[in-house]
């Protein structure tokens, strides 16, 4: 709640003239409407709002919401958009626009091969998660999936790609306290997820939480099958049975059983990856920019 911040945008607005402020988190949200507030900054806000949680019914979660500056809020996904639509006096502000990758381009290949990397057998899947170690990414119902999988008998090792995230040592306690210290695999942050997805079997996608879940388009566009949790808004991407499988938040058994039941069907895996790919042409990164700008041009500059 620091002014000085709101004062240096107040700045700034006057010597550009800016006339919209599109603020991308929680922390710029406050900023630009007390620059408003305080300050009397001349310029529209446009919010953007990637988490899947209701707004808050404290005083400045209320008032930052719904404040005359506000007019516009993209969010990520329609669950989003639902969620957040009764905390506002104006729902007509709120607009979806899904989050869009790249779609053109061929990945890198990867420097060594991930069976060489992790000491993968021939004949065994690669099954990843491309997440961040974070809570609401629920890594342990990937690993007791992972130690379902293992007990049933399926050849596989586990890759879990992401950086720092507040839980690697939890997470890396779990896995040991289980006995899978060598069948799961804790990579860290990579910068090369596309390579890493051309040698993947499966992604299994494992949040409680979720905005959008912008991992599973990634994996749809390189063809790779996924199993999901339905968490926020996943279902806008992975639909159940048609382009992937998805099972209730923390459900490690239906995870599995969908796991399984992919793998060991060929027939399934082509077709969940030619309806993924068809699926994935409407999450492209040039089509959230228009989007985008449709919003900004219809924004007006009169409070």
């Amino acid at each position: 709640m620091n002014p000085l911040v709101a004062l240096r945008i107040y700045r700034l607005c006057n010597n550009y003239r800016f006339s919209h402020l599109h603020t991308h988190d929680s922390h710029s949200h406050t900023f630009a409407v007390m620059a408003v507030a305080i300050f009397g900054v001349k310029a529209s806000v446009v919010v953007h709002r990637r988490v899947d949680f209701p707004i808050k019914n404290n005083f400045l979660s209320q008032w930052k919401y719904n404040h005359r500056s506000i007019k516009a809020i993209i969010c990520v996904s329609h669950f989003i958009k639902k969620i957040i639509e009764p905390s506002l006096k104006n729902p007509n502000l709120l607009h979806t626009i899904h989050s869009g990758i790249e779609l053109h381009g061929n990945p890198e290949p990867l420097k060594t091969g991930l069976r060489e990397e992790f000491n993968i057998r021939e004949g065994h899947f690669i099954i990843i998660n491309l997440a961040a170690l974070a809570p609401h990414k629920d890594y342990f119902t990937f690993v007791n999936t992972a130690a379902i999988l293992l007990e049933r008998g399926l050849p596989a090792k586990f890759l879990l790609i992401g950086g720092e995230g507040g839980e690697w040592e939890a997470i890396d306690h779990f896995i040991q306290k289980k006995g899978l210290k060598n069948d799961l695999v804790m990579t860290g942050h990579r910068s090369d997820v596309p390579g890493i997805l051309a040698q993947a079997d499966l992604l299994l996608f494992t949040s409680k939480t979720e905005g959008l879940g912008g991992a599973t388009l990634d994996a749809l566009k390189a063809g790779v099958p996924v199993v999901a949790t339905a968490a926020g808004g996943v279902p806008e991407i992975i639909e159940d049975g048609v382009t992937g499988f998805l099972a209730t938040v923390g459900d490690a058994n239906k995870l599995a059983d969908q796991v399984w039941k992919i793998l060991n069907d060929k027939d399934l895996q082509l077709e969940f990856a030619s309806n993924g790919k068809k699926k994935v042409l409407q999450f492209s990164k040039e089509k959230t920019a228009e989007e985008t700008l449709k919003v900004y041009l219809s924004v007006t500059q009169s409070f």
